[in-house]
């Protein structure tokens, strides 16, 4: 008893460095392991997604793996399988027409299927992807690919990417992603990931109708534009309507090109508005 009276205040002693010794190896790897990843849990949490860094760091760390990151994928905990099991999905009879989507409000993304009465479908992503720039745009702009979980059916190859249709057998792609710029001149543009996202809502859904928008806003020469984006779906239709408000929010008249086109450089659509808006009017 004496002995262990005496060697009692060093085996305690012992014991506060042993747990200060880990309380200290501790923090250091977590100080490391921070310094030394990226990490990105911005959009919906589909699972953990560990990837090699082309940021200049050792890893990415995230909830979600965008089209043309899964080539840096290193290991994965997919949490989407589970959370199904919690999901309501409301079941449709055979043969009508329907819609279903996924939106993040806050982060402006997401992807809507148009299933149609003869079996096919439309698949339509925006905000999944990055731009030539290596950002992601914020809104309703078209690609990206579906999140990764998904791509374990069979039938959702990388053809199920931007906008596809799936014919009852197979998937078809349309495009990959819409090249879109608003410019006062070649030298000065604005790409939509250089817009400010001010916010996006789903203002209308249920079974037959969709209706989305996202607001941007930036400064443009010596005033500031405004853009709000619409996306309007409705059942069996084998396209959607985008629409856009642009507003000139500022003091100075603002004279722009707009211009649209595919991923490929094809111009699909180009417009190239020589158009004059004083304060607070609209195009």
């Amino acid at each position: 008893m004496k002995l262990y009276s005496l060697l009692s205040p060093l085996l305690t002693w012992v014991k506060q460095i042993k747990l200060m010794a880990a309380t200290v190896i501790t923090v250091i790897t977590v100080i490391f392991i921070y310094a030394a990843g990226h990490f990105d849990f911005s959009d919906d949490l589909h699972g953990l997604y560990l990837l090699r860094c082309d940021r200049g760091r050792l890893f990415d760390l995230k909830g979600d793996l965008l089209l043309g990151e899964e080539n840096r994928l290193l290991a994965k905990f997919e949490l989407d399988p589970i959370m199904d099991l919690f999901r309501y999905e409301h079941s449709h009879k055979p043969n009508h027409s329907h819609l279903s989507y996924s939106w993040n409000e806050r982060n402006g993304s997401g992807y809507i299927f148009n299933y149609r009465e003869d079996g096919t479908q439309l698949l339509t992503c925006f905000s999944r992807f990055r731009d030539s720039q290596g950002e992601i745009p914020k809104g309703l702009f078209l690609g990206g690919g579906l999140p990764y979980s998904k791509h374990d059916n069979a039938q959702l190859t990388m053809s199920a990417t931007g906008m596809a249709h799936f014919d009852g057998k197979q998937w078809h792609h349309l495009w990959c992603n819409a090249n879109e710029t608003i410019a006062s001149s070649a030298e000065e543009k604005h790409d939509p990931s250089t817009w400010q996202f001010l916010n996006s809502k789903v203002l209308f859904s249920d079974s037959k109708k969709l209706i989305i928008r996202s607001s941007h806003q930036f400064p443009f020469g010596t005033t500031t534009l405004r853009i709000d984006r619409y996306a309007i779906f409705r059942a069996g239709e084998n396209y959607f309507i985008l629409m856009m408000k642009i507003s000139n929010i500022g003091n100075d008249p603002a004279y722009y090109y707009y211009v649209y086109g595919d991923e490929l450089g094809r111009t699909i659509r180009q417009l190239r508005r020589q158009c004059w808006l004083g304060q607070g009017e609209t195009f």
